[in-house]
């Protein structure tokens, strides 16, 4: 029931997941732009364009911290 799921709540809505900024933050962000020669910008595009991520409250997009984490270590857009 979404009254007991806590990430229903305004408060928790966003602490689940990564945001973008939270991911072009970290240093594999930067690592991943310079190895695909490209910069975050671009990177956050192809990013959401290859995995469009969630959303709890339908006004932030987030995403899961095991896909992305997948993606830069992998570097390639796959199903992970």
């Amino acid at each position: 029931f979404p009254s007991q799921d806590k990430s229903w709540t305004p408060k928790t809505s966003k602490s689940l997941s990564w945001s973008p900024k939270f991911i072009l933050d970290e240093c594999y962000a930067q690592n991943l732009c310079f190895e695909l020669g490209t910069k975050k910008a671009y990177l956050l595009t192809k990013i959401k364009t290859w995995y469009n991520g969630y959303s709890w409250n339908t006004k932030d997009r987030v995403y899961n911290p095991y896909s992305i984490l997948s993606l830069f270590v992998e570097q390639q857009f796959v199903h992970y």
